[in-house]
């Protein structure tokens, strides 16, 4: 048998300098891995403001599961999102430890099948049930998606490209209050549900984050990942990897020491303030649930 070739691809004898790592090659699949992780935020917003739109029909009783009072709805929406709570530890785990990609994968079932159990809801705790799977998006939508495409995407785009996954949430949102009136309950959890079925495909055309390859040192699938990103040109793809694996080992750090961190503090401390200005202010109440 004899050993394994490193593959063909791999083989080039140059590796790119830092002034041409810096030039953005391969914009066309980056924008591709964004529409593709878009389509998560975009979901995300759907599954948010799920409620506002089908709040009246639910309070109307003309619906499968009868009558709801208003506050009813509330307590049903607020106590399933908590579900956002264990899938945040779940989505973390699952990313640093396997992988981006399959915790977009899991994202995406949980939330095929919490679009299902609302589609062939009977009885509130249907609703709950299936609200609280759907809430799963808001963590794979808002944070694991945007951290696969910061990591896929050149420096000189990246911002750009995470602007517009943050815009897909708020699109999201506004189909979700324009399109219903204009379809069914069934047809708008059938439109839910096709979102993160078509991800399941198109998640196979996009490779796994560089650096989480790099940081379980699978050097060789790293430089795959990079060849795609960068317009399959080796040199620069190997001249990226290079960048990587060096700043892998002069940047490790511990948790303890993330923690210490200046910069960690003020994005923590950042975050925490905005969403209890978000939670308090009652900023939820007008978008969430201004039509009842």
């Amino acid at each position: 048998m004899g050993k394994t070739r490193t593959p063909v691809s791999w083989e080039s004898p140059r590796e790119a300098s830092a002034e041409e790592v810096a030039v953005n090659h391969g914009l066309a699949k980056q924008c591709f891995a964004a529409f593709v992780v878009s389509l998560t935020t975009f979901n995300c917003g759907l599954s948010t403001v799920w409620i506002s739109p089908t709040s009246v029909e639910l309070t109307a009783g003309a619906n499968i599961v009868g009558r709801f009072e208003e506050d009813e709805i509330s307590i049903k929406i607020l106590t399933s999102h908590y579900a956002s709570v264990l899938s945040a530890l779940l989505m973390g785990l699952t990313a640093n430890s396997y992988g981006r990609k399959p915790a977009l994968y899991l994202a995406a079932i949980i939330n095929i099948i919490g679009g299902e159990i609302l589609r062939n809801a009977e009885d509130s705790t249907s609703i709950w049930a299936g609200n609280a799977c759907a809430s799963c998006t808001i963590v794979s939508g808002l944070v694991v998606g945007p951290m696969l495409l910061s990591e896929i995407a050149h420096q000189r785009v990246r911002g750009a490209l995470i602007t517009f996954c943050a815009l897909q949430f708020n699109f999201g949102m506004l189909a979700a209050y324009s399109l219903y009136p204009f379809f069914s309950k069934n047809v708008f959890q059938i439109i839910y549900i096709i979102i993160p079925a078509a991800q399941l495909i198109l998640y196979i055309f996009i490779p796994e984050s560089p650096y989480f390859l790099v940081s379980k040192s699978r050097t060789l699938e790293a430089e795959g990942s990079l060849f795609w990103s960068r317009g399959s040109n080796r040199p620069i793809a190997k001249g990226e990897l290079a960048i990587l694996v060096r700043s892998s080992l002069t940047q490790h750090r511990s948790v303890l020491q993330v923690i210490k961190s200046r910069a960690t503090r003020r994005g923590f401390l950042t975050s925490t303030g905005l969403v209890f200005f978000q939670r308090t202010t009652g900023f939820l109440v007008f978008c969430c649930y201004s039509n009842m």
